[in-house]
């Protein structure tokens, strides 16, 4: 498969294809994806875009930067540290509290990474 362009920009029209592969690898109905796909900033849309390619077939995208090997350890390091931060998962909506103390720990390291809530917003996690 093509590589989604890094430099997409949100003044790029959406091609057809990438629409069909977003609700393909996710299921989400066409015109959903078209508009979340539109508000997304560049270098989110990248990121589902390719998701959606490597991920085919999972009704739920990650980052794919989670796949890299040169930061997956880094990844999971600032989920286990996120995960302490944020205390105990028995809370309902717990996960955010996590994505964001991930987020945050990751930032400050120089790394971008896009939480499960972010690259699938037309779901809901609790």
């Amino acid at each position: 498969m093509a590589s989604i362009p890094i430099s997409m920009t949100n003044d790029e029209p959406l091609r057809n294809s990438d629409l069909i592969a977003f609700h393909e690898a996710t299921g989400c109905p066409v015109m959903t994806a078209k508009a979340a796909l539109s508000a997304m900033e560049p270098l989110l849309r990248s990121r589902v875009l390719r998701a959606t390619q490597d991920q085919s077939g999972q009704s739920r995208l990650h980052d794919p930067i989670e796949d890299e090997p040169a930061l997956c350890e880094r990844i999971r390091a600032a989920k286990e540290e996120a995960e302490i931060v944020a205390g105990p998962t028995s809370r309902r909506s717990q996960c955010h509290q996590v994505w964001f103390e991930q987020e945050r720990i990751l930032a400050e390291q120089g790394i971008t990474w896009f939480s499960p809530a972010v690259m699938n917003p037309w779901m809901f996690f609790d």
